[in-house]
């Protein structure tokens, strides 16, 4: 999914610093590569791929789960939203903390 793609919607779950980098730190042991580089790229890629959702969702209209362009499903609480950011080709959501499942 190309979200700077004008012709179309999307809504972003955007994570504050400090709650982006607790969950990074969780994903970083599972994305171990030779060398620090390419395992932040990695383990930061996986995890905002799965942040992104066709179609515009204000958070008054959030479903409990969005399924991203992978087919993940990602629970959402507008309980826990702190903002709404319109952009040019959707919104942002913007969370203060969001804890990501880690199954083992």
């Amino acid at each position: 999914m190309n979200v700077s793609d004008e012709s179309g919607q999307y809504t972003l779950l955007l994570i504050a610093d400090a709650g982006y980098t607790t969950e990074f730190n969780k994903l970083t042991p599972y994305f171990k590569t030779g060398s620090p580089d390419s395992t932040n790229n990695l383990a930061g890629f996986h995890l905002v791929k799965d942040f992104a959702f066709k179609g515009v969702y204000l958070p008054s209209q959030l479903p409990v789960t969005l399924v991203s362009a992978f087919g993940v499903h990602v629970t959402i609480s507008s309980a826990n939203v702190q903002a709404m950011y319109k952009t040019s080709n959707g919104c942002g959501v913007y969370y203060e903390r969001y804890q990501l499942p880690v199954f083992r």
